[in-house]
């Protein structure tokens, strides 16, 4: 290229510049309300029909009833004895009814640690649809990505099929060299395998988005989706205030009470237990009516039983406060990270969006200004730009809605 052509080539460059950023636009499918407003509710669908959140659902039921089942008076025991005489006296028998039962305020510590364990299980169950919102959420995004990807080498490798064939022809009526045509096969080649390894990616996200919820109608929804939503970031005060109301956080909490509540539980066991029994024996003739009454005293096995459960207790608050330390740094680094990517988004996405760069490279080339090298150098370099733009955007998006997954209500 001469130096007269480099001048020329630099001056399009500025013209080129100056008209992607006097378009101010981002190009990548973005439209704010409606798109972001389908998009969670199809997540939330999908999230709420996948069998992992429906077996998380039936699980906590199973606990629930367990921990009922516990709360209850043993069954009664009906004892009957008879003795033969092997003398000339009267054979015995007697029979007997008894009901055991443990000290009275076991049940209420124990209906106390039930309830905060059940209550555990629910904000448990909350944090667990948040996450499966989040994975949702993921791979949705992902298949927006991939399948944008597609499209943009789909546009490349056309773009390179038709020049490739432009070139066939000029070698054909000897107006450029085979070094040229060889190059445009290679190109269309590289290109072509591009565009199967982008198709193979997005049958892989789409297998796993599937995967989630087989037989989800939301599945099909968001295999169609088509534009990325729009997800805007909050205020880093309203992430921060919102920590304290997060499902897991509170499923911790719910089980330092729950611990709590099983020290009294713990104290309530080591005091006796009862029993109360109607006996009616038949001795010599003469029919007995009388009382059993018998007590348990937990002098060994429950020993070290309010030990252990206090120390239980302590690492239950001692989790609730390492995890909050632990959200709050979480939370805080992906608002960093998400406020950055907006930025860079902000930037980056009218250069390689807001104008058809192909198309002004191929006027370029055709004009002369370029060669067949540059050209594809050119082509190349924007390619990684447009795909660096979109996932940076979905990068984005997925921070913001994991964010915003901790401002939002629980289903």
């Amino acid at each position: 290229m001469t130096s007269y052509l480099k001048m020329k080539y630099q001056m399009i460059d500025i013209r080129f510049l100056k008209y992607i950023l006097a378009s101010g636009a981002i190009a990548l499918g973005v439209h704010a309300a409606d798109a972001q407003g389908q998009f969670s509710d199809i997540v939330r669908r999908i999230a709420a029909d996948a069998p992992s959140y429906s077996a998380e659902q039936a699980r906590l039921q199973a606990n629930v009833e367990s921990m009922r089942a516990e709360n209850v008076l043993e069954n009664p025991e009906v004892e009957f004895e008879r003795l033969w005489s092997a003398g000339p006296a009267d054979n015995k028998w007697s029979g007997s009814l008894s009901q055991a039962f443990d000290w009275p305020g076991t049940y209420g510590a124990r209906s106390r640690a039930a309830a905060a364990l059940a209550t555990a299980g629910r904000f448990g169950l909350d944090e667990t649809f948040r996450q499966l919102q989040v994975k949702a959420a993921e791979n949705t995004l992902q298949l927006l990505a991939a399948r944008r990807k597609v499209e943009i080498l789909t546009e490349v490798h056309e773009s390179m099929t038709r020049l490739r064939q432009e070139y066939d022809r000029a070698w054909q009526m000897g107006e450029t060299t085979i070094l040229d045509v060889n190059k445009m096969k290679i190109e269309e080649i590289r290109s072509a395998t591009e565009l199967e390894q982008a198709r193979a990616e997005m049958n892989a996200v789409k297998a796993d988005l599937i995967s989630m919820a087989p037989n989800s109608a939301a599945v099909e929804e968001a295999m169609e989706l088509v534009d990325f939503p729009y997800v805007e970031l909050a205020s880093a005060g309203d992430y921060t205030a919102a920590v304290e109301n997060a499902p897991e956080l509170r499923y911790y909490s719910a089980i330092a009470e729950a611990e709590n509540a099983n020290v009294a539980v713990a104290k309530a066991q080591r005091l006796p237990g009862f029993s109360l029994g109607y006996v009616h024996a038949f001795e010599e003739g003469t029919h007995f009516n009388g009382l059993s009454v018998g007590v348990s005293l937990p002098v060994y096995s429950r020993r070290h039983a309010v030990a252990a459960a206090d120390q239980l207790g302590l690492a239950a608050r001692l989790d609730l406060v390492a995890r909050r330390v632990e959200l709050e740094t979480q939370i805080a680094a992906d608002y960093a990270s998400a406020t950055s990517l907006k930025e860079q988004i902000a930037r980056f996405s009218p250069l390689v969006e807001g104008v058809n760069n192909m198309a002004l490279l191929r006027k370029a080339l055709d004009g002369g200004e370029l060669s067949l090298l540059d050209y594809l150098q050119e082509t190349n370099y924007f390619l990684r730009a447009r795909l660096d733009c979109l996932a940076l955007l979905r990068d984005y998006t997925l921070l913001a809605f994991r964010l915003n997954s901790y401002t939002a209500p629980a289903m």
